[in-house]
């Protein structure tokens, strides 16, 4: 994949891939911008956060269908874990669907903040569905760990990422200090103006 816009703009703030994998549509607070406009980047993507099940030397490259199987099962992958969504039954639905290409564990339909043992799972080796399925598998662990409850936005006005919050005491705003807490740190001192000092 030749290196542009997607690479710079891909973010790995979650703190779990599939947060990461979530927050590969940017700026989600205001003008939502996609970075997996197609297959190329799809594959670039795995490629970069090191997906489980994705070789990137012997797999083959996603289909059209595939990419678009990803961004319909990230979006499941959100409402399952953001703060603030209620997933469907076909979200969850969704997501357990992907997650048998990996073992282990599923969502229960009925209440999706539950996690069951689903068995082993239908392995696929290594491509596109496998890279799906581990993906839909961290993000079921997320539940599994109790960790649900730490998942939060961003708290700047224009950012909309979405992280795992394992500082202490949980009070963690930003997804990076360096990013939107700069930001926020940026913007209080220019509201101060320059009379009011550091």
């Amino acid at each position: 994949m030749t290196p542009g816009a997607e690479v710079r703009d891909w973010l790995f703030y979650g703190g779990s891939s599939a947060l990461d994998f979530v927050n590969t549509l940017r700026d989600r607070a205001t003008t939502p911008r996609e970075t997996l406009p197609d297959a190329e980047s799809l594959a670039g993507w795995f490629s970069t956060a090191g997906i489980e099940g994705w070789a990137n030397t012997t797999s083959q490259p996603p289909t059209p269908a595939e990419h678009q199987a990803a961004l319909t099962l990230r979006d499941a992958i959100d409402a399952v874990l953001a703060p603030g969504r209620t997933p469907t039954r076909e979200h969850v639905l969704l997501v357990n669907e992907h997650a048998h290409h990996a073992p282990l564990r599923e969502l229960r339909l009925d209440e999706p903040t539950t996690v069951v043992v689903a068995g082993s799972g239908t392995a696929a080796g290594s491509g596109t569905a496998a890279a799906l399925g581990a993906l839909a598998q961290t993000a079921i662990e997320v539940i599994a760990a109790g960790e649900l409850p730490w998942v939060k936005i961003c708290a700047h006005t224009r950012c909309g990422l979405r992280y795992l919050d394992r500082s202490r005491g949980r009070r963690r705003q930003w997804c990076s200090m360096e990013r939107c807490g700069n930001r926020a740190k940026a913007a209080r001192h220019a509201r101060r103006g320059p009379a009011a000092g550091p």
